[in-house]
């Protein structure tokens, strides 16, 4: 390594090594700094949160005209190890700079349309990002979850921002883009789903609430370029976007039923517990999707907007059970650990509304 870095400064002021003029220099400097993103270096103030200071510090950092030659430097001549290196890399990692200086150029080259697909996707590597933080044993590394949870909200939101502008500036891409966006977020949805349970807690909920709004948004702009045009891709998009959430609303509806029916499989494993909560959770999942036929034969008709509406109500219902579901499940589980009565326990923590 000592030898690259001797013949490296040998070469440095050679033509035939790439050597450039000053002025070529600053003008190269001006143009990567662009790529990049680079704003004014700003100082955080006193009073900022974490998560405000977090984020402040790796953008002064890569925006530092020292760590832009660095980066340059570990990308040109560090080989593809080094890329594999930082895509893989954590918050708190010394190479998770070159990984965010990365995105930036990327988000900073893309056309609109691309851009808001490249949120989606950098909201997905957030997602994995704290799926690991959260597995972490390390303590620090834990310190940064909380940020990274702001992050893939960032992200998300920023891909319906760039949406919303290409709908604004009437982009004929427009309902391609919102349709890919939209299967991208079913992904990050399917993802949170998974780890809800395992790394309950407020940022995940939030997380969770702040994707929903952002994946209806998205089939709202489908809804409203189908309903502007009524010809061509639009109509096809539309009946996608319905069919996939459709599946979505009976696939989450299945999925919780077995956990509930896996719930009633350990209480009546002890007779002192009672099924009435279970009972109840399994009734308010049925009835979840009492109108989702209506949804159907309403959108067969054209009326994909209301059809959306029902289909939405359902899903509000279904998270609300789900999360219900979580609850009895800590409770039982916590419970049947200590080797407590789990009868009253699960009658008086879990609250479940029902309606007959």
């Amino acid at each position: 390594m000592s030898d690259i870095l001797k013949q490296l400064k040998a070469l440095k002021n050679e033509p035939v090594a790439g050597a450039v003029s000053g002025s070529r220099q600053l003008v190269a400097r001006e143009k990567l700094m662009e790529a990049i993103g680079h704003t004014p270096t700003e100082t955080p103030q006193i009073g900022f949160s974490y998560a405000h200071y977090y984020r402040w510090s790796v953008l002064e950092f890569i925006s530092t005209p020292m760590t832009v030659g660095a980066t340059v430097v570990v990308l040109l001549f560090g080989g593809w190890l080094t890329t594999v290196n930082a895509a893989q890399s954590l918050p708190g990692d010394t190479l998770y700079t070159v990984k965010i200086a990365t995105e930036r150029a990327q988000l900073r080259m893309a056309s609109l349309e691309h851009k808001a697909v490249l949120h989606t996707e950098f909201a997905g590597r957030r997602l994995e990002e704290a799926a690991a933080i959260k597995d972490s044993v390390d303590p620090e590394q834990k310190e940064y979850y909380k940020s990274t949870m702001e992050a893939f909200k960032q992200q998300v939101t920023l891909a319906e921002g760039d949406l919303r502008k290409m709908q604004q500036e009437g982009n004929e891409q427009t309902s391609t883009v919102a349709s890919q966006i939209d299967n991208q977020i079913d992904k990050l949805t399917t993802a949170l789903s998974t780890t809800n349970g395992t790394v309950a807690g407020p940022e995940l909920n939030d997380a969770i609430d702040v994707t929903r709004e952002i994946s209806h948004s998205v089939v709202n702009v489908i809804v409203e370029e189908h309903e502007a045009t009524l010809i061509g891709g639009s109509s096809t998009d539309v009946q996608t976007a319905f069919k996939k959430d459709l599946t979505n609303v009976y696939t989450r509806q299945a999925l919780a039923l077995a956990r509930v029916q896996v719930i009633k499989n350990v209480l009546a494993e002890h007779p002192e517990a009672k099924m009435t909560a279970a009972d109840a959770l399994e009734r308010s999942l049925k009835q979840a999707t009492e109108h989702v036929g209506d949804a159907q034969n309403i959108v067969a008709a054209g009326g994909y907007r209301e059809g959306f509406t029902i289909l939405r109500e359902a899903e509000e219902q279904l998270l609300t059970v789900e999360r219900q579901i979580v609850d009895m499940e800590i409770i039982i589980t916590t419970t049947f650990s200590s080797q407590e009565d789990v009868s009253g326990e699960i009658m008086e923590e879990t609250q479940v509304s029902s309606s007959e």
